[in-house]
């Protein structure tokens, strides 16, 4: 049996196109005692329902300020696929495109005469962008004003994006200004909550930075005394120092050289004295002084009165 239609492959039934290669009187002429009867069959070309298949790979991205779509590949060469639009119909020449963070599922369908029409389905996925901003340490000396931060850096951002970011930086102990070391103190206006509902398709990691108080050693801190010089009175006469800042505490210099008592020693008799003190203030270096009390000797006149006699 042949397929006298054997190049047709239309879809449907081929009606009394298959049968024999002799024909009735090709049969009847070879065999004389005979007479035949051929009746072709029919042969139908039915769909394929299993070889054409559809599908794409799904797509994650982290969010760049670009579209991304999906591809959608059919197993046969030559069938047309379309993407389904909005209103969930199979129109699109091209896939539908997602740039903001977010998950999209793509429906598409692939086409080809002979074959079932098949379908699939894949998502593109656009997850946050990671950006950190971080802030510099500072410091300052006790007894000053704060320094005029730096702005925080940003980075990781799509370039032209995040301009409207506040980078101002804040101290959030500003009222503390002991001496000291203070962590995490320094960092943006806006929290990092604050940020990521403002800016949905970034996720943000804030680095505050530290701010130091140090001790005062630049010479705020002051202590003086003016030298005293007495003639002798007997009386005993000290100095008196005077710190530059008030409230300091002035300690004068004790026979073992320590700076423990609080009133200057004195010196009464004729000669000279050096006073050591110091001033002591929270957050100022200590600061040094001497003076000297020098007692001159005091001029005493003694005057004999003149005096006569008579002779003998």
């Amino acid at each position: 049996v042949s397929r006298s239609d054997a190049g047709n492959d239309t879809l449907g039934t081929h009606e009394n196109v298959l049968s024999i290669s002799q024909s009735k009187e090709e049969l009847e002429a070879a065999y004389t005692n005979y007479t035949f009867t051929v009746t072709p069959a029919d042969f139908t070309v039915n769909e394929n329902k299993t070889a054409l298949t559809v599908s794409a790979a799904d797509v994650t991205k982290v969010y760049d300020g670009t579209s991304y779509g999906i591809t959608a590949v059919a197993s046969i060469e030559g069938a047309t696929i379309k993407y389904k639009d909005k209103d969930g119909k199979y129109t699109l020449d091209a896939s539908p495109v997602r740039k903001n963070v977010g998950e999209t599922t793509v429906e598409f369908k692939a086409s080809l005469y002979g074959y079932k029409t098949v379908t699939g389905k894949a998502t593109i996925k656009i997850t946050k962008r990671p950006v950190t901003i971080s802030v510099a340490n500072a410091e300052k000396y006790y007894g000053t004003e704060d320094p005029a931060f730096a702005a925080a850096t940003m980075s990781g951002q799509v370039s032209g994006e995040l301009t409207d970011v506040d980078l101002s930086v804040i101290r959030t102990n500003a009222a503390v200004n002991k001496v000291g070391t203070y962590e995490k103190v320094l960092t943006i206006n806006q929290t990092k909550k604050e940020l990521e509902e403002a800016n949905g398709n970034y996720t943000f990691t804030i680095n505050p930075g530290n701010f130091e108080i140090k001790t005062n050693d630049q010479g705020a801190l002051k202590v003086s005394a003016a030298n005293v010089e007495e003639t002798y009175d007997g009386q005993s006469h000290g100095v008196t120092a005077v710190a530059s800042i008030e409230g300091a505490t002035i300690k004068y210099k004790d026979a073992n050289g320590n700076y423990t008592l609080d009133e200057s020693p004195t010196r009464t008799e004729c000669g000279e004295t050096t006073v050591e003190f110091k001033a002591s203030l929270e957050g100022y270096a200590d600061a040094y002084g001497s003076a000297t009390i020098k007692i001159n000797k005091r001029p005493v006149e003694i005057k004999a009165e003149s005096a006569s006699k008579t002779y003998g």
